[in-house]
């Protein structure tokens, strides 16, 4: 039985994946003289902010990430939270399920009109600066364990990368791909569940 739910954040509540990718290609020309391809996207993808940075190999990376954030603020058009996200949070709560989230975000990237209405709804939260290892080591997940004193058994991770999947494989946690923010569902091989909609996170926690 379930009984504590786990989110990603980008690309699982929130469509926020094409405003970043817009902002790291404007960087990547910008300091970089290189253009964001397919093949690039494909190695950075679930990656922290961090790592993709430490990936191009940039001369300052803190200032790499700084400009990087201010280009998403510039042109922050398509962070919308998915619709039915907020309703699932809702039913899930409302019936005693307890809520997290485990993202490769870092805490001065959880900003935004989505991420304050999210918020609320969330018990225990872990993010890039709380683990030494991102995903896909599963040291997030560990985290989130230790600190709500929840065996690996009673939850479910609702995910959309591979880097998801590969983490809850390792910690004995159960996963479900969130087909509305994919990018790459064929890479994703160990999903005990594969879903269309979040009201399908409901339906799995109380055997709708």
């Amino acid at each position: 039985m379930y009984t504590n739910v786990i989110w990603d954040i980008d690309n699982t509540m929130i469509s926020s994946g094409g405003a970043i990718l817009r902002a790291l290609e404007k960087l990547l020309l910008e300091q970089k003289g290189i253009t964001l391809t397919e093949e690039l996207h494909q190695h950075i993808v679930g990656l922290t902010s961090a790592n993709t940075i430490e990936h191009f190999e940039f001369e300052d990376p803190h200032a790499a990430e700084v400009r990087w954030n201010g280009l998403i603020e510039e042109d922050s058009s398509g962070f919308e939270i998915y619709p039915g996200a907020m309703d699932a949070l809702e039913e899930l709560k409302s019936r005693g399920i307890a809520l997290g989230i485990v993202s490769s975000r870092t805490a001065r990237e959880m900003y935004g009109d989505s991420i304050d209405a999210l918020l609320p709804y969330f018990d225990c939260i872990v993010l890039a600066e709380d683990v030494k290892n991102p995903k896909p080591d599963p040291e997030s997940l560990m985290v989130y364990m230790e600190r709500t004193k929840v065996q690996p058994q009673n939850i479910l991770y609702v995910g959309d990368a591979p880097v998801d999947a590969l983490c809850c494989e390792t910690a004995g946690v159960d996963f479900a791909l969130a087909l509305w923010g994919s990018i790459e569902p064929q890479k994703v091989t160990c999903a005990k569940y594969r879903i269309e909609s979040p009201q399908d996170v409901v339906d799995i926690v109380f055997g709708g």
